[in-house]
């Protein structure tokens, strides 16, 4: 009776850990997505996904006047973009940290991943947008390891998005070493039947000029 009693408080005291660690991994999802809300605001400028971005450092704020600079025009303001880019780059950071906390409370939280990897992808873009290919590189392999797990937990029919983002990622960054070791790791974790939705795109680069690239392709 005592064994019975050990045993089944143990079980409930595991299955209110597990409800505590999915409860924080929601905080720390939401917590990412209202700091790139705020600093959409803060910016006035939406970024392009609307959902998953951008954040602001409290440490880095030097008050509002060193933030906007008077346009000269009917009272608006705009953001200088030496200190937006520095409060974008800042934001970046902390919001990835939010979403990174978020699988590491939850490992099966699909949506915490999936934000993860959009987020790296999304920087990927903005960064390669303003010539600084050095701080895009940086997030490829976070992207595609989050996008990796998004699709293993995702269900058929709903992540052929994930997988278009993830082999964008491959034909454009997969001549890199960390990068290739990734994608072949990696591909041993999904089923697959995930590929069956994107075979013309991966037959279309079964003669890529890329020796790498086809040798991966050839290998899937």
């Amino acid at each position: 009776s005592s064994s019975s009693s050990s045993s089944s408080s143990s079980s409930s005291s595991s299955m209110e850990n597990g409800s505590i660690r999915r409860l924080q991994s929601r905080c720390h999802l939401k917590r990412g997505q209202w700091e790139m809300e705020y600093f959409e605001i803060k910016t006035n400028s939406p970024t392009a996904a609307g959902s998953v971005d951008d954040d602001y450092d409290e440490d880095d704020d030097e008050d509002d006047d060193m933030v906007y600079v008077n346009s000269g025009g009917g009272g608006n303001t705009k953001r200088t973009s030496r200190t937006r880019g520095k409060l974008y780059a800042t934001t970046v950071s902390r919001v990835i940290d939010s979403y990174q906390m978020a699988t590491i409370c939850d490992p099966k939280n699909q949506r915490a991943w999936h934000a993860w990897a959009l987020m790296n992808y999304q920087v990927i873009a903005h960064y390669q947008k303003n010539n600084r290919p050095d701080l895009a590189s940086e997030r490829v392999v976070p992207a595609i390891q989050g996008f990796f797990t998004s699709i293993q937990l995702q269900r058929k029919g709903k992540r052929l998005q994930d997988i278009l983002r993830l082999l964008h990622l491959w034909f454009e960054h997969g001549s890199q070493p960390e990068v290739q070791r990734t994608l072949v790791n990696r591909f041993e974790t999904i089923s697959i039947d995930v590929w069956l939705d994107v075979i013309p795109q991966l037959i279309a680069r079964i003669q890529t000029a890329n020796s790498q690239n086809r040798k991966l392709v050839h290998g899937l």
